[in-house]
C-alpha cells in the first residue's frame, strides 16, 4: 500500500464519518422541529381551551351576581310583606288584645 494510497482512504473515510453525521444532524434537527410543531400546536390548543374556561368563568360569576342580586330582591321584598303582615296583625289585634286586658282587669276587680 502506497502513501498516496493510504491518504486517500483516510480522506475518503473523514468524508464518509463527516457525511454520517452530517446526515444523523440533519435527521436530529428535522425530529426536533417536527416535535416543536406539535408542541406549538398542543399550546395553540392549550391556549383556546384556557380562554374557553375564563370566558365560561366569567359566565358562571355574572350568572351568579345576577342570581344573588335577584335573591336579594326577592328577600327585601319578602321582609317587607312580613312587616305589613305583622303591622297589619298587630294594629287589628291590639284593640282587641286591650279590651281582653281592660275585661280581664275589670273581672279581677269584681272578684275582689
Amino acid at each position: 500500500m502506497s502513501f498516496v494510497n493510504f491518504h486517500e482512504q483516510e480522506k475518503i473515510s473523514k468524508e464518509i464519518v463527516t457525511d454520517a453525521i452530517e446526515s444523523c444532524m440533519k435527521k436530529q434537527a428535522d425530529n426536533l422541529l417536527n416535535s416543536l410543531e406539535v408542541i406549538g400546536g398542543r399550546l395553540s390548543q392549550l391556549e383556546l381551551y384556557c380562554y374557553k374556561l375564563e370566558r365560561s368563568i366569567g359566565e358562571l360569576r355574572s350568572d351568579v351576581m345576577d342570581y344573588h342580586n335577584e335573591a336579594d330582591l326577592n328577600f327585601q321584598c319578602l321582609e317587607k310583606q312580613v312587616k305589613e303582615v305583622y303591622l297589619f296583625y298587630t294594629l287589628k289585634y291590639q284593640s282587641t288584645l286591650l279590651f281582653l286586658f281592660e275585661l280581664c282587669c275589670m273581672m279581677h276587680y269584681c272578684l275582689l
